[in-house]
């Protein structure tokens, strides 16, 4: 699909579900987007500010082999292959062992990093440790309002079309706030946003047993995190803009 009618897709798809959430959630608005480039206007368009990215990469894996990390995974911790934990501070990553529902990670859980090579992965991803599971992403400030990411599924039947997963968002009290499905694959090239009128404290990814396709194994890559800014730094940013504004208008003014 062309980026033209990508990005058409995630407009329409930000004005057509907002409000709506799934039954018996929480009372919030949800703007889902399909569109990379559109979410990430959206965002700047509402003054947030994106304080991390994580892709997984700061890992000890060699490509070609599969990872193996206990519960939980989170931000400056070490743990297995991670030997200084996620890069985002703020980011917790388990298995959990229901579709959707609040658990408490097992240390004798695990997750799984597939990298290039194995499971038709490109990158490096972490994923559940079984079909049965789900993947959790809690967020541990109470500032994210929005999140997007590559949906990732691995080890389903037909790995060429047709498979998706299941996306929660709960607030950071642990009510749902709504659902959406994804379309979503080894390569993680199915992005999904969603800015929330609400911080959110949890989204969980779930790839049910489907009749074609079996069950999967979700994951999730390249998590971004964005939020309004504490008002130091949004005064800092503001009087950083000031201050180019300034220089340009007077290096426009020595060229003439």
């Amino acid at each position: 699909m062309n980026r033209r009618t990508r990005t058409g897709l995630g407009i329409m798809l930000a004005v057509t579900v907002i409000g709506l959430a799934a039954p018996g959630a929480a009372r919030a608005d949800l703007v889902w987007f399909q569109d990379q480039t559109a979410f990430e206007n959206a965002m700047l368009a509402q003054g947030k500010l994106n304080k991390a990215i994580e892709t997984f990469e700061e890992n000890t894996v060699p490509n070609g082999e599969i990872g193996l990390i206990k519960n939980p995974l989170q931000g400056g911790v070490a743990n297995g292959p991670f030997p200084n934990g996620l890069d985002a501070s703020n980011l917790t990553v388990q298995t959990n062992r229901l579709g959707g529902n609040p658990t408490v990670p097992d240390v004798g859980d695990i997750m799984a990093l597939p990298t290039p090579g194995v499971l038709g992965v490109t990158s490096d991803v972490v994923i559940a440790g079984a079909s049965t599971d789900s993947l959790d992403l809690i967020f541990n400030d109470s500032d994210k309002t929005g999140i997007g990411f590559d949906a990732v599924t691995v080890l389903a039947n037909d790995v060429s079309g047709g498979i998706s997963v299941e996306v929660r968002v709960y607030n950071t009290s642990n009510a749902l706030l709504g659902m959406f499905t994804s379309p979503a694959d080894p390569v993680g090239s199915n992005f999904l946003g969603v800015l929330s009128t609400e911080p959110i404290g949890r989204i969980n990814i779930w790839d049910p047993v489907e009749p074609v396709n079996g069950a999967g194994v979700e994951g999730a890559d390249n998590i971004q995190m964005w939020a309004v800014p504490e008002p130091a730094t949004a005064l800092l940013l503001l009087v950083g803009g000031s201050l180019i504004a300034t220089h340009q208008r007077r290096k426009t003014a020595l060229v003439k």
